[in-house]
């Protein structure tokens, strides 16, 4: 069986005022254990982050066929390819203050 799949959302000022954040939030928001998170210094356009089996990957300006990739990566635990040109490797494994980690509510 397949490891649980969390999503994180970056809600920093620069993130969330980019085009696509609120769509972003709605798939997030319909998968278990997902949460915001303070900014990230990522920094590109709505940014994610997929938590499974302890490990972050984050993936910058996830919009349009990105986010529909992240929403069936949430539903089936598969599907990562469309992602992997997005995903920001130099913040892989690292979460910037957990401690401001805040639950999406889900929808």
């Amino acid at each position: 069986m397949a490891a649980p799949v969390r999503v994180l959302v970056c809600v920093g000022d620069d993130c969330s005022a980019a085009r696509g954040f609120d769509k972003l939030l709605l798939v997030a928001s319909a998968s278990d254990g997902a949460s915001t998170v303070a900014c990230q210094g990522v920094c590109k356009g709505p940014v994610a982050g997929v938590e499974r089996e302890g490990e972050v990957r984050w993936y910058a300006k996830v919009r349009g066929d990105r986010r529909r990739s992240l929403s069936r990566l949430l539903r089936t635990g598969t599907g990562r390819r469309a992602l992997r040109s997005a995903e920001v490797r130099k913040r892989r494994g690292r979460l910037k203050h957990p401690e401001k980690r805040r639950p999406i509510e889900r929808r």
